[in-house]
């Protein structure tokens, strides 16, 4: 990395362990330590330094007061004496709480939800849980993705046994509604059309234990990036294979980044091995995520040459995915605090419409390794290319070579879908050569959320209504913040339809992304995309006027449901208690 564009990123890392405040106050003490020598000597034996000397002490003088309005910052305002949770477990829970939540039954008014009696109802609750996304009894510090026989995702997000004593806590703190989670591959997760009974039957049984304490439920068919076997978590393993992949050969060709099989802890030490967090958004730009996003919502588009049996690859994975959410809603139909469906989390674009050539990399987000759908390609079918890596705080780390051993990700008897689909070729050397760099531009005058999010929301909503008529339909956006078309909702996204609610996500982004926060720095989401804000106390109003954009994203179909957020835990509880504390009132202050 040149200079100019690694000295701003140490810059960055150092002046983010301070304060504005605490800068300035750096600054001038510096400033005074090197001026009044200097002075001195340039103007000993005149009568000036006298008034200089008196000025300076003046000027050390504003020096303490700043610091003292330092410690008045919110940083040590709401920094707790003891650096630990201040929750306190009550002895007894029937004494706390919340009204009992609405049902199936409530109504949809415009953009407000109201219960039998024509009174507002706020959705309050959390996501449950995390945990979900991955089988039970299973962590990504194993060194493999845990798979087969005895693997299950029963006992997520929590055992049955001890679900009391999870409800009773989220009751009695003034939380009756979950967003919980499942995924594609807990529901079917060996082969096609097979579901996982026992699982739907645990399923089931944590709603009605949530019912017993007057808590409602969204079902959330969640994914990050596609999968566990692509650096995220979602869809079942045989989707990749039905395709012809080897979910086993990805991480080590270099086309997607496993927490299994990169466990350094320093970025210094060992940085071709470092795992930076949140590298979600870089796995769903290479091959395998990239590919699957392509083929399952646009493969009649991009990939009509590719079949399973006589059928096209991406309708029939969305004939499986309606599948599996139709199953899950058959179990619930019976369930009157199942208010409804999401319809996907976080969906994604992958390569679609992303106005780059395939030669190009997006580095808007630079996390891990920085490869161009290209070299994606390249290293899909076992070539061996070099490239720059970046860990936390977009730090560069250097350049590496991935896939030395030329492993190709194909199972015997496939090959590339972007091969057999005109892509690429190979010239007379037999190199891969790129024919069209221009291949995933949108293909028609609509945008993605028209083109693709709209039969999607559709084949969700039959599947579902199909069991659960009454049922409330989520609508997730697709997720590009460089998009911000994407994250609005329009009347024609929702014909005629009464029970619909848009569910965006908002985050505070650079307590998200860099585990710091601040109050004079934050990122600001309008209709031309994110922008970085500047000034004195400037988050909590740039963030109370993000969320109230996001609030009326979805004016056009109903309420608007903020499905996520939230901020990292930062490795201390007084930060994150901060940064909370902001996100909360801006979401409150948004209402």
């Amino acid at each position: 990395m040149p200079w100019f564009t690694h000295v701003p990123h140490q810059v960055f890392r150092f002046t983010a362990k301070f304060y504005a405040e605490e800068l300035v106050a750096m600054l001038l003490g510096t400033s005074m330590v090197i001026w009044l020598p200097l002075l001195e000597y340039l103007l000993r034996g005149t009568g000036i330094f006298s008034w200089l000397f008196v000025g300076s002490i003046g000027s050390l003088g504003c020096i303490v007061l700043f610091e003292m309005a330092v410690v008045r910052n919110p940083r040590f305002m709401l920094k707790p004496k003891h650096d630990c949770p201040n929750i306190l477990e009550p002895t007894d829970y029937k004494k706390f709480g919340a009204p009992r939540q609405v049902e199936r039954d409530v109504i949809i008014q415009g953009t407000q939800f109201r219960d039998s009696k024509g009174r507002r109802v706020h959705l309050r609750g959390i996501n449950v849980g995390g945990m979900s996304k991955i089988p039970y009894g299973t962590s990504t510090n194993e060194p493999t993705v845990p798979y087969g026989e005895g693997v299950t995702f029963v006992g997520r997000p929590f055992p049955i046994a001890e679900a009391d004593v999870h409800l009773a806590r989220l009751r009695a703190w003034g939380l009756t509604f979950l967003r919980m989670i499942v995924t594609w591959e807990a529901l079917e997760p060996r082969r096609p059309g097979e579901y996982d009974r026992e699982y739907i039957d645990y399923i089931v049984q944590i709603v009605k234990k949530c019912r017993e304490y007057g808590i409602s439920v969204v079902i959330d068919p969640h994914q990050d990036a596609w999968c566990r076997w692509t650096g995220g978590d979602g869809a079942p393993r045989w989707t990749l294979e039905k395709l012809g992949l080897n979910p086993d050969a990805l991480s080590e060709a270099g086309v997607a980044m496993l927490h299994q099989a990169n466990l350094a802890d320093d970025e210094d030490e060992d940085p071709k091995r470092f795992y930076p967090h949140m590298v979600w958004p870089t796995n769903n730009f290479m091959y395998p995520a990239a590919t699957m996003w392509a083929i399952f919502f646009a493969g009649e588009d991009y990939a009509p040459k590719t079949k399973i049996g006589d059928e096209n690859a991406g309708a029939y994975l969305r004939r499986h995915y309606y599948g599996a959410v139709s199953a899950l809603a058959e179990a619930l139909k019976d369930e009157p605090n199942v208010l409804g469906f999401e319809t996907m989390n976080e969906p994604n674009m992958g390569w679609i419409g992303r106005d780059l050539g395939l030669d190009k990399y997006d580095s808007s987000q630079p996390l891990g390794y920085l490869a161009s759908p290209w070299e994606s390609m390249q290293l899909a079918n076992g070539n061996s290319v070099t490239v720059a890596k970046y860990g936390e705080a977009y730090r560069y780390l250097g350049h590496y070579a991935l896939n030395e051993h030329h492993t190709k990700v194909f199972l015997p008897g496939y090959r590339d879908p972007w091969y057999d689909n005109g892509v690429w070729d190979y010239d007379a050397n037999g190199k891969m050569r790129l024919l069209k760099k221009r291949y995933f531009d949108l293909k028609t005058e609509e945008d993605f959320q028209a083109r693709y999010m709209r039969p999607f929301w559709k084949g969700v909503t039959e599947a579902v209504r199909a069991k659960i008529p009454d049922a409330i339909i989520f609508m997730g956006p697709a997720l590009d913040m460089e998009k911000p078309r994407l994250h609005v909702a329009s009347a024609d996204d929702a014909p005629s339809d009464s029970r619909l609610v848009w569910a965006p996500h908002w985050y505070d982004g650079l307590t998200f992304q860099f585990c710091v926060y601040r109050t004079w720095a934050a990122m600001r989401v309008s209709e031309e995309g994110m922008s970085l804000a500047l000034g004195p106390d400037v988050a909590e109003g740039v963030h109370e006027e993000s969320l109230k954009r996001v609030a009326g994203s979805g004016d056009a179909v109903g309420p608007t449901l903020l499905g996520e957020s939230g901020v990292h835990w930062c490795g201390g509880y007084a930060i994150t208690d901060m940064a909370l504390n902001d996100s909360m009132c801006a979401i409150e202050n948004s209402l």
